[in-house]
C-alpha cells in the first residue's frame, strides 16, 4: 500500500524534521557540537606499554594529502580494564592543571601529511582515577575528542596502552584498628596505620587512598576515595614503628564505609612514598579484613506455603502459615579469620495473627531475579488455626512458574518472601466449561440440576430439560 503525502502533510513533516535537527543541534555539548570521524587521521601512543607512573604520550598520525592543525580542548573518555572488569570514567578534559602538555606547550599543533606526532602527554595520577602511577596494573582504553583544522573529531578508533607496576618494597605493612566491637548507636572510625619492617625511616605523602571492597568498583559509596593524612600532607615514619596515618570515619549507610553495625571491610590502601631505602613511589597495601564485631537483631517475618489449589473459576487458592521471627546479622571469629553470618531464626509459637489482604502480594520472579507484580489478590481469609491463611489469587488461565508470595509485618514496612522455594513454586488456574447434569422430579415435575465448584455449589430448576455448559470465574 502506498502513501501519498499533500502539500500540507509535507510542510508539516518538513517543519518536524527542522525542529528535531534544531533540537539534536542544542542538546549536544556546546563544545563538540558536530563531532566528526575520518580514516585520514589515526590515533596512536608512543608506546604500547608504560611502567607505573610514566606519562603517557599519545599520538596522531595524519594520513591525508594535506596540512592539519590540532586544537583543544582535548577531552578524552577512559576505559580501565582491570580484573576482567570494564571501568568506563566519565569524559575528561585534559589540562596543564592536572599536569597535563597539549601540543608541546602552544596553544595548537601542525601535522603534515603523513606526519606522526604526540599531541598529549597525559601526567600520572592517584588510584582513585583513570591514570598511570607506579602500583597500576590496568590497560587504558582513550577516546579522544579535539579539533582538527576547527572542526570538532573524535579520533576513532580508540588506542589501548598497558601499564604495568613498577615493584618496590619500601618495607609497610597496613595495620587497622581491627576488630571493634559492635555497640549499638556508636559510631565507628576505621584506623589506618602503617607498620614500618625496615631499617630506615619512610616518608610518605598523602592524600591516602583507600577502598573496602574487593575489586574496583565506580559504583556511589564502592568507589576508591581520598582521605588526609592526620599530621599534615606529609609523615615520617621511622624504623621499626607502628604510626596511624589516617582515620576514616564512617560514611552513608549504603557504602563501604557504613561502620554502623556488624559488618567485614576488606581494606587495600595506596600512598605515595617520597622516600625510603628502596626508592620512591605509590606503595598499594594487600588486602586487610576491618571487623566490626558482635551481633544486631532486627525483627522480621517467615512463612510458608502449605496447599496450593486450582479453583476451577479462574483463581486459586493459596494456603499460607506466616509467623514472628528474627533477623540475625553477626561477625565472630573462626580459625582466626572474622566470618559474616546471616540467620532467620523463627518463633512458630508466635504466628502472626489479624493479616490482611493489603499485607500480602504475590509476584512471579523472573530469570534476571526481579519480582514483577502479577495477577490479581482477591481476597485473604484467616483459618481457625493462629496465623494460617488463604488467599484466592485470580489470573490467567495456565500453569505459572516461580511465583512468589510476600508478606509485611501488619502497620510496618518490614516485608519478605514466605513462599517454601520461589523457583518452584507453581501455580495453576484452570476455567472449567460443564453441563448440568440433571435430574425429572416426579413431584414437582420440574429438572433440578446442580454444578459443584470449590468455591461454591450452584443448583438449577427449569419447566423444561436444562441443555446448558456452564463456566464460573470469579470476578
Amino acid at each position: 500500500m502506498q502513501q501519498r503525502f499533500g502539500p500540507n502533510r509535507m510542510k508539516t513533516l518538513a517543519a518536524a524534521v527542522a525542529f528535531i535537527f534544531a533540537f539534536v543541534m542544542f542538546a549536544a555539548p556546546a563544545q563538540f557540537s558536530e563531532v566528526r570521524a575520518s580514516s585520514d587521521y589515526v590515533l596512536g601512543s608512543a608506546e604500547t606499554t608504560y611502567a607505573g607512573g610514566e606519562v603517557v604520550e599519545l599520538t596522531l598520525t595524519n594520513d591525508s594529502k594535506e596540512a592539519i592543525v590540532l586544537s583543544g580542548p582535548v577531552d578524552v573518555q577512559a576505559t580501565v580494564y582491570y580484573q576482567g572488569m570494564d571501568l568506563v570514567f566519565a569524559r575528561e578534559t585534559l589540562s596543564s592543571d592536572k599536569n597535563d602538555v597539549l601540543f608541546d606547550g602552544a596553544a595548537s599543533l601542525e601535522i603534515a601529511p603523513d606526519e606522526t606526532k604526540v599531541f598529549a602527554k597525559v601526567a600520572p595520577g592517584l588510584p582513585d582515577t583513570w591514570r598511570s602511577h607506579t602500583a597500576a596494573d590496568h590497560d587504558i582504553k582513550f577516546d579522544v575528542y579535539l579539533k582538527i583544522d576547527g572542526v570538532d573529531h573524535n579520533l576513532s578508533p580508540a588506542v589501548t596502552v598497558k601499564l604495568e607496576p613498577v615493584v618496590f618494597n619500601p618495607g609497610l605493612e597496613l595495620v587497622t584498628n581491627s576488630p571493634v566491637d559492635y555497640e549499638e548507636g556508636t559510631d565507628i572510625s576505621l584506623e589506618i596505620w602503617l607498620k614500618n619492617t625496615s631499617s630506615d625511616q619512610v616518608s610518605i605523602q598523602g592524600p591516602l587512598v583507600a577502598q573496602g571492597q574487593d575489586g574496583w568498583s565506580l559504583d556511589l559509596g564502592n568507589e576508591r576515595q581520598r582521605f588526609s593524612l592526620i599530621s599534615g600532607e606529609t609523615m615520617s615514619i621511622p624504623a621499626g614503628q607502628t604510626v596511624m596515618v589516617a582515620e576514616i570515619e564512617s560514611g552513608p549507610p549504603m557504602s563501604w564505609r557504613a561502620f554502623y553495625f556488624p559488618r567485614i571491610a576488606n581494606v587495600t590502601a595506596w600512598v605515595e612514598v617520597t622516600a625510603s631505602a628502596d626508592g620512591a613511589g605509590m606503595w598499594q597495601s594487600q588486602s586487610q579484613q576491618f571487623a566490626i564485631v558482635g551481633e544486631i537483631v532486627s525483627e522480621t517475618l517467615s512463612g510458608e506455603v502449605t496447599n496450593v489449589k486450582d479453583m476451577e473459576n479462574g483463581t486459586a487458592a493459596i494456603t499460607v502459615n506466616v509467623w514472628h521471627a528474627n533477623d540475625v546479622s553477626r561477625v565472630e571469629e573462626v580459625n582466626g579469620q572474622y566470618e559474616h553470618f546471616y540467620d532467620i531464626e523463627v518463633d512458630k509459637e508466635r504466628p502472626l495473627l489479624d493479616m490482611k489482604r493489603s499485607d500480602f502480594s504475590i509476584t512471579q520472579l523472573t530469570v534476571t531475579g526481579v519480582q514483577t507484580p502479577l495477577g490479581d489478590l482477591m481476597s485473604v481469609r484467616a483459618m481457625e488455626t493462629d496465623g494460617q491463611y488463604v488467599l484466592i489469587w485470580a489470573y490467567e488461565d495456565g500453569t505459572h512458574n516461580r511465583i512468589v508470595v510476600d508478606a509485611a509485618l501488619p502497620g510496618t514496612t518490614i516485608a519478605g518472601p514466605i513462599s517454601n522455594d520461589p523457583d518452584h513454586l507453581t501455580v495453576t488456574i484452570s476455567t472449567l466449561n460443564r453441563p448440568v447434569e440433571q435430574t425429572l422430579n416426579e413431584t414437582t415435575g420440574k429438572y433440578e440440576g446442580s454444578l459443584t465448584y470449590p468455591s461454591v455449589s450452584i443448583t438449577f430448576t427449569s419447566d423444561e430439560p436444562i441443555d446448558a455448559e456452564i463456566s464460573l470465574r470469579q470476578k
